[in-house]
């Protein structure tokens, strides 16, 4: 089971302030011997991210992308242009991309089609809101999540996937997911995964810093914390 620490930095960091953490960084990395670690910056960070990380086994994800190539579309990114920078993740479907952006299942398995065609390693986020899960209704959520994102996709792509548990109604409250949610999580995720014979019956776990939690072998789940990037040297969340 490998750990996997991944820092979702969102609107923070400039390019030097992201050079100077990373070279920071990298001066600890013996510390995260076993450990995947994964930054993601905002995208004018990129490329002195991948300069400053160059040579470290520190990956760099994207925090989102276009379905598309190319094209007219003002403001979006596309998966060549991240993998000219050597990013190996991208996040999909985050809450703030859903519920501040508005970003429907259809478009994020739109997204997820594209991040698998250009050989990216998405972090699907599924996760519910406080009304949600207050009104009982957080298995039908994360059922209709991962049915939108993973329904007829062969195994072999959902083996590259990451899920992230992403407990919406803990931002901003103070509270925090337990093991227990996670395991939730996990179970409602084995109950409803669509065509789980395809899946690969042996790929290797992963897990998040962020809390305890198990996966089925085919694809891994983290949790996800939400607060500021953290000064250097200490360990960030998505």
């Amino acid at each position: 089971m490998k750990l996997i620490i991944a820092a979702n930095w969102k609107m923070h960091k400039t390019a030097a302030e992201t050079v100077s953490f990373c070279n920071s960084l990298k001066l600890r990395e013996k510390e995260f011997s076993g450990v995947e670690v994964l930054l993601c910056p905002p995208y004018t960070a990129l490329s002195a991210a991948a300069a400053a990380l160059k040579g470290s086994a520190i990956k760099l994800g994207a925090q989102n992308m276009s379905w598309e190539t190319e094209g007219a579309y003002t403001g979006e990114i596309a998966a060549p242009m991240l993998k000219e920078f050597g990013v190996t993740h991208v996040i999909l479907g985050h809450s703030e991309r859903r519920h501040i952006f508005g970003e429907a299942d259809n478009v994020i398995r739109k997204k997820l089609e594209q991040a698998l065609r250009f050989g990216l390693i998405p972090i699907l986020c599924v996760g519910e809101t406080g009304e949600q899960r207050s009104g009982g209704d957080t298995a039908a959520v994360l059922e209709s999540q991962l049915r939108a994102a993973l329904e007829g996709l062969d195994r072999e792509s959902i083996a590259e996937l990451i899920i992230a548990y992403e407990p919406v109604w803990a931002i901003g409250t103070g509270q925090a997911a337990s093991p227990a949610d996670a395991a939730d999580d996990r179970q409602q995720r084995r109950q409803n995964e669509p065509s789980r014979a395809q899946q690969r019956p042996d790929e290797g776990e992963r897990e998040s810093e962020n809390a305890s939690r198990e996966a089925t072998p085919e694809i891994a789940t983290v949790v996800i914390h939400h607060y500021n990037p953290p000064p250097v040297g200490m360990g960030s969340r998505l």
